[in-house]
């Protein structure tokens, strides 16, 4: 079995000379999802369009916003990122793990009520030096 994750995609595109138009973002999107689209699959995509930025970005003050739910081996993830570096219409991405859940027959990547049962059974550094502390204690006692 691999493993498959859930991956969230929100890319911002603008061109840096002269306005991008709405048909030249939808092209550009449509490429990136050709890209994810031959190595996964998507789930959902959303093209929530011209927007305001929340801080301007070498003077620019809009963009275009494009957000896509897909499915692909972690291995693909780089291959992506370089691919959005490579197109000079995306100024900023972020790719982010969804949380897995599971599917008959597939094995998804690990949830977050088990990493969050691992970090409470990991000891703490206080526990531990109070562990050793007590040994410490214990060993001594037992030479006088």
């Amino acid at each position: 079995m691999h493993l498959i994750y859930l991956y969230v995609i929100l890319f911002l595109q603008w061109r840096f000379k002269g306005n991008l138009k709405e048909e030249e973002a939808k092209s550009v999107i449509n490429k990136i999802n050709n890209f994810i689209s031959e190595n996964g699959e998507i789930l959902s995509e959303k093209f929530w369009g011209k927007r305001g930025l929340a801080y301007p970005i070498e003077k620019l003050k809009q963009g275009y916003y494009e957000i896509v739910i897909f499915r692909v081996k972690p291995e693909f993830i780089k291959k992506l990122e370089e691919n959005l570096k490579m197109e000079e219409e995306v100024i900023r991405h972020l790719i982010v793990v969804k949380p897995a859940q599971k599917e008959k027959g597939k094995k998804v990547g690990p949830s977050l009520k088990k990493k969050k049962k691992e970090i409470k059974k990991e000891k703490t550094e206080e526990e531990r030096i109070a562990e050793l502390d007590k040994k410490l204690e214990e060993l001594l006692a037992e030479e006088e």
